[in-house]
């Protein structure tokens, strides 16, 4: 997570470790500590709790995620949209693949995290176009990088005029471990 951008002249950042657990009784306050932070969890119900108590504490953040030889990586405001809900509606009803089931491949999470890591640093120094649009990779198809603004969903439950997220319910945010 990043702590602090100032930006008075060259770039200047501070980003701050934090040892323990995110979880829904500490999440808001972990979101609110920070100016941005950068997701990269390996199952759902973190990646949700991460959207909801960002959303709440109007923060930006930087998805990614990776599964076998496929990954993303997106960028969402404290207040525009579209959010990770307006991708993602909510957690996989049925047993999602964890990573101990399909795998990830090595060199591709390295690529995701840099594209992550441009996500993040397009936020901090400011420049337009960094919230909203997702970058998409298949590597078993050996397809390039793939950009490409996402949708607004007129029903989230998270961002548009009919929003009714409102606070953290710790009993939605359930996780599979990975084994």
């Amino acid at each position: 997570m990043i702590e602090e951008a100032r930006l008075a002249g060259a770039a200047s950042l501070m980003a701050s470790a934090i040892d323990g657990r995110l979880v829904p009784s500490n999440a808001r306050a972990l979101v609110a500590a920070h100016d941005l932070v950068i997701e990269g969890a390996d199952n759902f119900a973190t990646k949700f709790l991460v959207a909801d108590a960002a959303r709440l504490e109007r923060r930006a953040v930087v998805h990614a995620g990776v599964v076998r030889w496929a990954g993303y990586a997106l960028a969402t405001g404290p207040e525009s949209r579209p959010c990770y809900r307006c991708l993602f509606e909510d957690l996989p009803r049925e047993q999602p693949d964890t990573c101990a089931i399909a795998g990830v491949v090595g060199p591709l999470v390295a690529l995701v995290g840099a594209l992550q890591a441009e996500l993040a640093l397009a936020i901090l120094l400011r420049r337009p176009g960094a919230h909203g649009r997702m970058s998409h990779v298949d590597a078993l198809r050996g397809g390039p990088i793939r950009t490409r603004p996402l949708r607004a969903r007129a029903d989230c439950p998270t961002c548009s005029d009919v929003a009714s997220l409102t606070a953290i319910e710790p009993t939605h945010y359930v996780h599979t471990p990975c084994d």
